[in-house]
């Protein structure tokens, strides 16, 4: 891994989106030294991580959202325990991310998994999906329980949320 001398981007940013809301943007940056920092962070969660997606429910053919993605970790992951018979979308606002993403997905070869920008407040139908799930991504939301009840409201009956 390489680093630059410059330091990570710091500060939140007030950002506003096409909706006309401020939000504050990802406190720690998209920096090359920042985004392999969460690669590393993601392999040594990885495994407590494979564990609570796993008690939380996730399976074998399920259609599973993945919010705030980042750099595929937990997408990854749970591609794993859905197969080629399940299906895996991945959000995240950041493309610098999407793009490491994408890539590790291509190189794993786990073709029923994608990745898209967009955040929670951007999705529109949640319905499809089996199981929602997050980590570290609640951290970084103003309300976390505003926006999770509200994420409840629209996903299917019996429906999964696995947040970390």
């Amino acid at each position: 891994m390489s680093y630059s001398a410059t330091p990570p981007e710091a500060g939140a940013a007030a950002v506003e989106h096409q909706d006309g809301k401020t939000r504050a943007d990802y406190v720690l940056g998209h920096s090359e030294r920042e985004l392999e920092r969460l690669a590393r962070q993601g392999a040594l969660f990885s495994d407590l991580t494979r564990d609570l997606l796993v008690c939380a429910g996730l399976r074998k053919g399920m259609q599973v959202l993945d919010i705030g993605c980042g750099v595929g970790d937990v997408s990854l992951i749970a591609a794993d325990l859905v197969s080629g018979e399940g299906a895996i979308q991945g959000i995240d606002p950041a493309a610098e991310a999407l793009a490491i993403a994408q890539a590790r997905l291509d190189a794993h070869g786990k073709t029923w998994a994608s990745f898209s920008q967009g955040t929670l407040e951007s999705l529109e139908d949640c319905s499809r999906f089996d199981a929602v799930i997050g980590r570290f991504i609640l951290v970084h939301l103003a309300n976390p329980a505003e926006a999770l009840s509200g994420l409840r409201s629209r996903l299917q009956a019996g429906a999964i949320m696995s947040f970390i």
